[in-house]
């Protein structure tokens, strides 16, 4: 899995500040993610969205709020608030042994 691997037709258009992502490695406490090198995500909240490829069909997932801890040619991401949508979202991707992890990370605007 890499930043070739293609995204589900479905899904291939998105909103202003969405940031579209492989996932690397996943767990209840956090995700880790290969993104464009570009970017800089440290420190900023994000709701997250797991596309999960199957073999004959894709499925977005909720992953809850997380927040960049580190950035460099992959960032790193620990759960913001309450853990139970990724670990959810975990327990459910033991079951279903996904083809591909694609992820997109929604900006979480800071309310005043």
């Amino acid at each position: 899995m890499g930043p070739s691997t293609p995204w589900p037709l479905a899904l291939q258009t998105h909103a202003l500040g969405t940031v579209r992502a492989e996932v690397l490695d996943i767990s209840e406490g956090g995700v880790q993610i290969l993104s464009r090198p570009d970017l800089r995500l440290t420190g900023k909240s994000f709701h997250l969205q797991v596309v999960v490829c199957h073999r004959d069909s894709t499925e977005v997932m909720d992953g809850g709020e997380i927040q960049g801890v580190w950035s460099h040619s992959r960032s790193g991401f620990l759960v913001r608030a309450d853990r139970k949508a990724l670990a959810h979202l975990v327990q459910k991707l033991r079951t279903t042994a996904p083809r591909v992890l694609h992820c997109m990370l929604h900006p979480v605007v800071a309310s005043v």
